[in-house]
């Protein structure tokens, strides 16, 4: 029963909940523009968090594509790499397999990481079009106050 409990309470951490689409159809640009800021992930942090096994493609919802990613590309990774491992050296059963692990985790776990990045970019496109109704323009100004005056800042998004 605790062993429930903290899943349950690790599970709400992740949970996003946005209003119905009846209630954000009635609200402002600028509340959906804060309910957006709200639910978008960064992906840069986002990144991070394959790490602990598939924790970023949890919090985009996507689960068991990661999984199976993650297992394709290590078997994949384990046949390239194990072509290569048997030389003419005496085998080693334990050397090899270390060493095929190691090399097939630095080509794994950078191609995870960058294809987080790209379904983070995703998530965050679907979830703007879900409230705001169209695609985010590709240029934005940001008109900030400041004590001193104010800060400007331009954004365009490359396709």
């Amino acid at each position: 029963m605790k062993k429930l409990i903290f899943i349950l309470m690790i599970g709400s951490l992740f949970a996003q909940n946005l209003p119905p689409q009846s209630e954000i159809i009635i609200m402002t640009e600028k509340q959906k523009q804060l309910l957006y800021e709200k639910h978008k992930i960064n992906p840069y942090l986002n990144m991070i968090f394959p790490i602990p096994p598939f924790t970023g493609y949890y919090r985009v919802g996507h689960l068991k594509k990661g999984i199976v990613k993650y297992f394709v590309l290590f078997l994949g990774g384990m046949f390239i790499t194990g072509l290569g491992s048997f030389d003419g050296r005496e085998f080693n059963i334990e050397e090899t397999y270390t060493e095929r692990i190691d090399a097939t985790g630095s080509i794994v776990f950078p191609i995870l990481i960058f294809d987080v990045y790209l379904q983070t970019k995703k998530y965050n496109k679907k979830l703007y079009k879900s409230i705001h109704g169209k695609e985010p323009s590709p240029i934005s100004l940001n008109l900030q106050p400041t004590f001193n005056g104010a800060n400007l800042s331009m954004t365009y998004s490359f396709k």
